[in-house]
């Protein structure tokens, strides 16, 4: 698992190669664990109004929350193309996403395959 976040952070933006089904799960469940968490300390304890900082209303907190959104989309996109790689499919399938109910189903059905040869990886050659 700490391996998995950590491969997740140190491949940053690389959009080539591939990522396990356990190098992709483990990133995006700690990422909702970890921003839930965050959250509801901001909301909680700070007294921050969450909601502006999600719609991105201006305010002092809103910066550094647009700052962290976009690290974090970063990642989950190069991260998302990698396990594509690793069913070897191409990572032009990840706009697939933006395809309402239907294309988010597609794509979780192509994150949950297992890791096929592919000519990314020759791991399995």
């Amino acid at each position: 698992m700490v391996k998995a976040y950590q491969n997740y952070f140190k491949h940053l933006g690389n959009f080539s190669g591939t990522a396990s089904r356990r190098e992709f799960w483990w990133p995006w469940l700690l990422n909702v664990v970890v921003g839930y968490v965050i959250m509801t300390i901001l909301f909680n304890i700070f007294g921050m109004n969450v909601t502006r900082v999600l719609n991105f209303q201006p305010g002092k907190e809103t910066f550094l929350a647009s700052l962290i959104n976009f690290i974090i989309f970063i990642a989950n996109w190069s991260l998302s193309v990698r396990r594509l790689h690793d069913t070897d499919r191409r990572g032009w399938w990840v706009l697939l996403w933006y395809v309402p109910i239907i294309g988010q189903i597609w794509l979780l059905i192509y994150f949950l395959l297992p890791t096929k040869k592919n000519r990314w990886n020759d791991r399995l050659a």
